[in-house]
């Protein structure tokens, strides 16, 4: 490996920093996936992803934060603006049908789960 781990993580995080959009701006990004909130768009390269509102919220709230894992609950917060599910399952299979409409195949889910915590976006941040 021509540098050593925790460089390699630095200049992911690095690199993560410079592609996020600031939420004031109405436009978060990620890699290639575009949130417009004013226009309660979603983009993926020049493809337009139609979301519905609970999962526009989901993927809107993990892109607030890349890299931080937000739990089931924080999510049910964000997803359910009246009163939550009993079941914080639910939150699971939100996340499959945004995965699915982002077209993630299995192995390289942008949304992905943490074990026991909840799901992230983008790497962990350590």
């Amino acid at each position: 490996m021509p540098f050593s781990l925790p460089e390699m993580l630095a200049r992911v995080n690095a690199l993560l920093r410079r592609t996020i959009q600031s939420g004031s701006s109405g436009v978060l990004s990620f890699g290639d996936v575009v949130v417009d909130r004013s226009e309660r768009r979603v983009r993926r390269g020049k493809r337009v992803i139609h979301l519905a509102a609970r999962e526009f919220a989901l993927l809107e709230a993990l892109l607030e934060r890349p890299g931080h894992v937000l739990s089931r609950s924080q999510l049910q917060k964000a997803g359910w603006v009246r009163a939550a599910p009993a079941n914080e399952r639910n939150v699971d299979s939100v996340i499959g049908r945004i995965n699915k409409a982002l077209g993630s195949a299995k192995w390289t889910r942008l949304i992905q789960a943490v074990r026991g915590a909840g799901y992230v976006i983008g790497p962990p941040k350590v």
